[in-house]
């Protein structure tokens, strides 16, 4: 078989594609992984009143980055299905 432009681009397209994919699993993991320690925490701090500052701080930011990464992402699914209306 000789490898002509158009199978190598076909070739490339896949491997961009499985690594998307995993991206994506690596993302979903990540994130049941927060799931999970988030909801253990909640009992946590629902039992305490006075958390420490370097908690307060560090769950700040956790809500802060998760907030950012959610409007990040929601835009950009916002702004492709715009463009695909568009055409």
């Amino acid at each position: 078989m000789k490898l002509t432009k158009t199978i190598l681009e076909q070739y490339v397209r896949e491997i961009l594609e499985e690594s998307h994919d995993s991206e994506s699993d690596m993302a979903q993991k990540q994130l049941l992984k927060i799931n999970e320690y988030s909801d253990m925490l909640m009992d946590l701090v629902a039992d305490k009143r006075d958390l420490p500052e370097w908690v307060q701080s560090k769950l700040a930011v956790l809500g802060d980055d998760i907030g950012e990464i959610y409007h990040y992402l929601h835009g950009e699914e916002t702004l492709h299905e715009e463009t695909l209306e568009e055409t």
